[in-house]
């Protein structure tokens, strides 16, 4: 046997696919070839999510357009902010609350938590929307005085988040809310409340939030709140827990009456939702362009307190709307 012959006997692959064959590699079509990747790097990532939002529609611009309103106050029930119909609430409340004895004199929201002010807490809360914070925290100060939360011996004070959720989020979304509605209100801002570390409430169950947060949200020591008149600033109230918690702690301070100020409750089970602020009768929103200086956490006017209606010192309240950020 010759060694040419040997060579053809042995020949490995004895078949090779004909792909691999020299003049059968450039015929390969396009889509048989992996995708290129150009590589895009993390840093470029981050700068696009810290400048896109500032290209978003304005909040004031976006509420407009969507023709929404916050809910007349006789939409819902003023003692725990819950929906209702014609004639179903009374001096005692409504049929969910009725039986209850909250800690706080009464509940001012502006809708549902559904459709697009759902969203708008969304982008406060996770995409860090100054803006739509300051919008809504207007509408929510307008809807205060409409409810008689006006003149001296009011404050204003944000339902507190643990120091390490704050490092989490892209702003202190109740703080902002509240700056805002202290604005509006032309109150001052008080840091009155602190609170520990505990799971987040929208983790648990309704029948888990209570317990949850027992014990974990507290005064803060050196601030007096006598005779003072608080206004409670969150973004949704949904079992009550976190604002029963929070009253307590201010009552423990002094503080003579409590009211709680949400954007939005979540509905009632088995209740069908509104589907939005009610446009007739509401009041309209301020559509004028943002204020920049809201737009800016030091930019924080200092606003002189007030004195009490009881007579009670000013210097009382410990202010300081710097530290809330």
């Amino acid at each position: 046997m010759s060694h040419a012959a040997g060579q053809d006997r042995f020949r490995w692959p004895p078949n090779p696919p004909a792909a691999t064959l020299p003049e059968n590699r450039e015929r390969q079509p396009e889509a048989t070839r992996p995708p290129a990747q150009p590589p895009f790097p993390r840093w470029l990532a981050d700068v696009g999510a810290f400048w896109l939002p500032a290209l978003t529609e304005p909040f004031d611009r976006a509420a407009a357009r969507i023709g929404w309103r916050p809910d007349r106050p006789d939409r819902y029930c003023d003692r725990c902010g819950a929906s209702i119909g014609p004639h179903e609430t009374d001096e005692f409340g409504c049929l969910a609350c009725r039986a209850s004895r909250p800690p706080w004199a009464r509940v001012v929201r502006l809708g549902e938590y559904t459709g697009a002010l759902a969203e708008f807490i969304k982008q406060v809360k996770f995409a860090g929307r100054r803006d739509a914070a300051a919008g809504l925290g207007r509408a929510l100060a307008h809807a205060l005085t409409a409810s008689g939360v006006r003149g001296a011996g009011w404050c204003v004070t944000p339902v507190p988040m643990w120091v390490g959720r704050r490092m989490t989020r892209p702003i202190v979304h109740a703080a902002e809310l509240a700056r805002a509605v202290a604005r509006g209100l032309e109150a001052p801002l008080v840091e009155a409340l602190s609170a520990r570390r505990r799971p987040s409430q929208r983790s648990l169950a309704p029948s888990q939030r209570a317990g949850n947060v027992r014990g974990a949200i507290r005064g803060r020591r050196g601030v007096d709140l006598s005779g003072w008149g608080v206004v409670l600033v969150d973004d949704v109230k949904t079992t009550g827990a976190t604002a029963t918690q929070s009253c307590r702690a201010l009552r423990s301070l002094g503080a003579q009456t409590v009211v709680v100020a949400v954007v939005a409750v979540t509905p009632s089970p088995g209740r069908r939702p509104w589907s939005g602020g009610d446009a007739a009768g509401a009041p309209a929103l301020d559509v004028e362009r943002v204020d920049p200086a809201l737009d800016s956490p030091r930019s924080v006017a200092r606003v002189a307190p007030p004195q009490p209606s009881n007579g009670a010192a000013a210097g009382g309240v410990s202010y300081a709307p710097h530290s809330i950020l």
